[in-house]
């Protein structure tokens, strides 16, 4: 029987330098993920709205133009726990990450930008390994 391959994890990049949206989007692809990618918090939260969650991993730049990741992420974290649903990891990426802060506000992690190919990777690997099916 044919049988169609598993649908590849997606992630949803937030991000207003477009450079930096285009690298980290390029370097998650390669690794095997589907990518959406958004430029500010509100069409960020239209894609983070749809319940059940579609991502696997969230990654939130902190100062974004008109709405903070910080606000999008208390507003996350609100909204999926009223579902009742899994999240996914939300991972906050600053060039100056307030780590207290960072948990404060409900985020899984915080890293520091420029995010390296070396530093997605090893997200990307953890990430799998929670995510994986459990026989």
């Amino acid at each position: 029987a044919f049988a169609l391959p598993p649908p590849r994890p997606r992630i949803l990049i937030v991000e207003d330098c477009q450079i930096a949206l285009a690298a980290m989007q390029q370097l998650l692809e390669r690794l095997g993920f589907c990518v959406d990618a958004h430029m500010d918090g509100e069409s960020a939260m239209t894609q983070l709205a749809l319940l059940p969650p579609r991502y696997v991993l969230v990654l939130l730049d902190l100062q974004l133009p008109g709405m903070s990741g910080y606000a999008v992420a208390s507003w996350y974290r609100e909204h999926v726990r009223s579902a009742a649903a899994r999240p996914p990891w939300v991972v906050a990426i600053s060039a100056d990450p307030d780590v207290d802060a960072c948990r404060d506000y409900g985020f899984d992690r915080c890293l520091p930008k420029p995010l390296t190919a070396e530093v997605v990777a090893m997200l990307s690997r953890q990430l799998l390994a929670v995510s994986a099916p459990r026989p």
